[in-house]
């Protein structure tokens, strides 16, 4: 009896062992973002290099185009629910005239084993450096629709809208769409993200459906940075996004003259207006200490500082807009990340920064760098009346970060095992402080750092004693790390 047992017991542990995983665990569903490629281009193509984001895998021979169609971005989505994915792609038609962007859906064909192209939709989008290509569950109904954004050859901002469905009827065409927005302005728009139940999130019901906000300049004001708030609801009987609402949002009051030379749609006079520090004013309109940006407009960068964070991105282009200027760029430490900036006016001392985080994430209300920013007052003017460069030097030292060298010409070798990062430094005095800057090469990883300096010069062999610190709109930050000895 026992050994019947046994081997029963033996039996079922087997079974079990060798059945598919998660079969006796219930599957949660989930709605997700659909992923977005972003093809491969040609330097050689019109637009040039910067109006492509490359180093990103392509579908190969998968699918083809036509001659003309240069392909921006793709996103890989199963629609139908037949297991199969198709394939959503955004394409810059270099036959017409300003090469529009379009969207093209293809479908598997699985019997002759190829993507055949079912619709393509034309966008007002020329400028394929500014394209966000997304899916998301807009109308809450746990379908989602394609939607891509950007500048057309106004420098407007456009959003398209398509929702995608399952007709079922024509064999040849099994998949349709319908255009349930499109907008072009000289303002922004935005997608009012909101949470949504969880009963939504587990699949058991539809959810409520995000609204679609725009500013635009208000026609019926004086002051040209007047502006109206719409707000643009989707109506499920209708199947269309529209106008629920109007806000007036009152402008600042701007000297006509500059505000007239701001505005001009010339980018390098706004590039060198904007060059500064700007610090961040919270929705109760108190000054956020903890968070800020630099734009420095000669070197094209710019660093984002949060709770003693910083981020450095370098400008890859710039266009002048109605209201502002609007920039692509690329983290210098990691290149895959990329962020579009939309910044408008506000008043001579303000600005509204807008930031996308990259290409394949979509735009939300809440994205922790928009808000309205303040420029700090003679910043540079203070600095530059206080501070003293001091003389470069010809010194070797070792330091835990590795054997640092200091030329007379200015510049800078730190050696840690072989591992060599060079650029240029200066000392210099600020009030009664001594400070250090390295500014690394382009080649070098490495983000340019401040120090300041303590010299102990008891010694016969001085040693300087390096704190990392940063600039903020309250003085000096000191970061709490133990300092660096060089001897």
């Amino acid at each position: 009896m026992t050994i019947i047992v046994f081997s029963i017991t033996t039996a079922i542990i087997a079974i079990l062992f060798f059945l598919p995983k998660g079969i006796l665990t219930p599957k949660k569903k989930e709605f997700v973002q659909g992923k977005v490629l972003i093809p491969q281009i040609s330097e050689s193509v019109a637009g040039g290099a910067e109006d492509f984001f490359p180093d990103e895998p392509t579908l190969g021979n998968l699918i083809t185009l036509n001659p003309g169609e240069i392909q921006v971005a793709v996103i890989s989505e199963d629609f139908d629910g037949d297991g199969s994915e198709e394939e959503v792609i955004a394409y810059r038609n270099l036959t017409e005239p300003d090469n529009p962007l379009y969207i093209a859906l293809f479908s598997y064909d699985k019997i002759q084993k190829e993507y055949k192209r079912l619709w393509n939709v034309r966008t007002d989008v020329t400028r394929p450096s500014t394209v966000s290509f997304f899916t998301l569950d807009l109308t809450g109904d746990h379908h989602n629709c394609i939607i891509l954004t950007g500048m057309n050859q106004k420098d407007e901002n456009t959003m398209i809208a398509l929702k995608v469905f399952f007709s079922g009827e024509d064999e040849n065409l099994p998949l349709s769409y319908k255009k349930i927005l499109q907008l072009d302005i000289d303002g922004t728009i935005s997608i009012q993200n909101i949470e949504r139940s969880q009963a939504y999130q587990m699949g058991f019901a539809n959810g409520a459906s995000f609204n679609i906000t725009e500013r635009r300049h208000n026609p019926h004001s004086t002051n040209d940075l007047d502006q109206i708030e719409n707000t643009y609801a989707y109506d499920p009987i209708k199947s269309v996004y529209e106008i629920v609402g109007t806000t007036k949002i009152p402008g600042a009051q701007i000297e006509a003259g500059r505000l007239h030379e701001l505005l001009s749609g010339d980018k390098h006079t706004f590039e060198k207006f904007i060059n500064g520090l700007w610090y961040r004013i919270s929705d109760e309109g108190m000054i956020d200490n903890e968070q800020y940006i630099y734009f420095d407009a000669l070197n094209h960068e710019t660093n984002f500082y949060s709770e003693g964070n910083q981020q450095i991105y370098a400008w890859k282009s710039s266009y002048a807009t109605k209201y502002g200027l609007f920039i692509t760029a690329q983290n210098i430490s990691i290149t895959s990340l990329s962020r579009k900036i939309d910044i408008e006016l506000e008043s001579l001392d303000s600005i509204r920064v807008k930031v996308y985080e990259d290409v394949r994430m979509r735009i939300i209300m809440n994205a922790p760098w928009n808000g309205s920013y303040r420029k700090v007052k003679n910043l540079h003017n203070t600095i530059k009346d206080n501070i003293m460069m001091l003389p470069n030097i010809n010194a070797a030292y070792n330091s835990p970060i590795g054997k640092i060298i200091f030329n007379e010409n200015g510049e800078y070798k730190i050696d840690l095992n072989g591992n060599v990062q060079n650029g240029k430094y200066a000392f210099y005095k600020l009030e009664d402080n001594e400070f250090l800057e390295f500014i690394p090469s382009k080649e070098s990883k490495l983000q340019r750092q401040a120090y300041l300096v303590k010299r102990n010069t008891s010694d016969e062999d001085s040693t300087l004693s390096l704190s990392r610190i940063r600039f903020g709109i309250k003085g000096l930050y000191q970061f709490n790390e133990m300092p660096i000895m060089l001897y």
